[in-house]
């Protein structure tokens, strides 16, 4: 029992701040079950009914919560002029309009990105205070890394080091067969283990104190889509890592959110840049590959690609940024954003719909098969309940089986606070 109400407690102060309520859900699942109940009780008496029905009641009113939650208005945490915000890939972007944002709310920002003479940096030394600091940093070079850190620990003064932003990112077009694997390579190495890098390195700052780890992923990493799979598997491995991380900074205090865009006017998504990325892709292709597909496929898929970017994405970058915010500096965070509307209905469909449902959408048909009722009841969780019931689930898991690892965290947590 003490490692049962270790994890609650623990869970318990994690969700504090969360923007979610805990009250009103409970309000709203009692009020849906009894709805359901009176509806079926002449009908359907019997206890596996009332399981489903107590199922269906509670993403219902889960629905609900987060229906209610996303039209309060958001509010800051209080002293951001003391909270310090370290932000990767600065140069163009989300993470370009993030640190001006954040600037202007009074933050110290530490702006990353790769060179010092790009566009990117010229706008922000020429538009934003002396509290923003540009900060040379390859998230796939370890020494960049480290002296970035360096950086921050020297010139952080009485500050606070509150939150790390993961927004450098980079993307291919083109089909699977297409693209060689050096640039699954590549793509891997910045989005995933430049995030996974960077985070490692400031996390003894961010354990320090208890702030946060945001990271900007998309639609895509829930969502594959064709053409985009090498994009789409950094950023499913990015989903990973966020949940992984997320149950075990809990323990330490420390916030991981996710924020995931679905399609909008940034560098990546410049139709010149795709149509460039798409040539150079295809021209790499091998003679084999060519003459399979042939030059009329590419064409078209060229242009369906073009066209389908030009008419669906959204010059509303604010959106994202905004959601970027209040995950870094919010008093209310959410786990996950999905910024737009047309996002959230397609993170609908993959959460809830079917596979073979959402393998229509695509025209595409495949089976994934789960042995074993543990992995399949594991998969049911992991697809339809909330993720706060996931983790809760998780870590009761983990730490019921393994008592000595919570003893050792608690006996951590002790040493800690004498030090301080």
């Amino acid at each position: 029992m003490n490692s049962l109400s270790d994890v609650m407690s623990v869970f318990q102060k994690s969700t504090t701040v969360m923007r979610y309520s805990f009250l009103l859900l409970g309000l709203l699942f009692v009020g849906v079950f009894g709805v359901f109940k009176f509806l079926s009780a002449s009908i359907l008496p019997n206890l596996l009914t009332n399981l489903g029905l107590g199922l269906l009641a509670l993403v219902i009113a889960d629905l609900g919560v987060k229906l209610v939650v996303n039209v309060v208005p958001r509010v800051n945490l209080p002293h951001l002029e003391k909270r310090a915000v370290f932000i990767t890939g600065c140069s163009s972007g989300f993470g370009l309009q993030l640190a001006k944002r954040l600037d202007a709310l009074g933050v110290t920002v530490y702006a990353g990105l790769r060179n010092s003479q790009c566009a990117g940096a010229l706008e922000l030394q020429a538009t934003c205070s002396k509290n923003l600091h540009i900060v040379i940093i390859d998230v796939t070079k370890d020494e960049d890394v480290k002296n970035a850190v360096k950086y921050v620990n020297k010139t952080i003064g009485d500050k606070v080091f509150w939150s790390l932003v993961n927004n450098a990112g980079i993307s291919i077009f083109g089909l699977t067969e297409w693209v060689d694997v050096t640039e699954y390579r590549r793509l891997y190495e910045t989005n995933v283990l430049g995030c996974v890098r960077v985070t490692q390195a400031f996390l003894p700052l961010l354990r320090e104190n208890q702030g946060r780890i945001v990271v900007t992923g998309s639609v895509s990493g829930r969502f594959a889509y064709p053409f985009l799979i090498p994009y789409s598997m950094t950023k499913f491995a990015l989903t990973s890592y966020v949940d992984g991380l997320r149950r075990e900074m809990r323990q330490w205090g420390v916030g991981v959110y996710w924020v995931q865009p679905h399609l909008y006017r940034t560098n990546l998504s410049e139709l010149e840049v795709v149509v460039r990325q798409s040539n150079q892709v295809w021209g790499a292709a091998t003679e084999e590959v060519k003459s399979s597909y042939g030059e009329d496929f590419f064409k078209n898929y060229l242009e369906r690609g073009t066209g389908y970017i030009g008419e669906n994405a959204s010059n509303n970058i604010d959106e994202p940024v905004s959601d970027l915010i209040d995950a870094a500096v919010g008093a209310t965070p959410q786990y996950c954003y999905t910024p737009g509307m047309k996002a959230r209905f397609e993170m609908f469909l993959a959460r809830y719909l079917p596979i073979y449902l959402i393998e229509l959408m695509f025209l595409l048909f495949q089976y994934c098969y789960t042995p074993g009722m543990k992995a399949r009841f594991e998969m049911f969780l992991a697809r339809y309940l909330p993720i706060y019931l996931t983790d809760i689930y998780t870590e009761m898991n983990v730490n019921l089986k393994f008592p000595a690892a919570v003893l050792e965290r608690k006996r951590l947590q002790r040493d800690s606070k004498k030090l301080h």
